[in-house]
């Protein structure tokens, strides 16, 4: 489980009331997400250094068939899954009986 710290922060009420309205939450949960956007932020600026840099091996093309072939198969999968539930309820059903 992981254990959390327990802090004071001096904020201005100001600050404070405009990032819960814009958050939508409450005090504790607006000054995670506040946290973890400033952890973040880091990352986004290493990843925007790497902009132009990187080469992909593959066509926006390609990159569009692999996606309609991932939604594809999960819909099929999907489909099977509630194609077979009813299936499942009455082998469940005969076993009770």
């Amino acid at each position: 489980m992981e254990t959390a710290r327990k802090i004071t922060v001096a904020v201005p009420p100001e600050l404070l009331e405009r990032a819960q309205r814009a958050s939508g939450s409450d005090i504790t949960q607006t000054v995670r997400t506040g946290l973890q956007l400033v952890a973040a932020s880091q990352t986004y600026a290493r990843l925007r250094q790497l902009r132009g840099k990187v080469r992909f091996t593959r066509t926006l093309a390609e990159l569009k068939a692999d996606r309609r072939f991932a939604v594809d198969t999960s819909t099929a999968i999907q489909d099977r899954q509630v194609l077979m539930a009813p299936l499942c309820s009455r082998t469940s059903a005969r076993k009770r009986a």
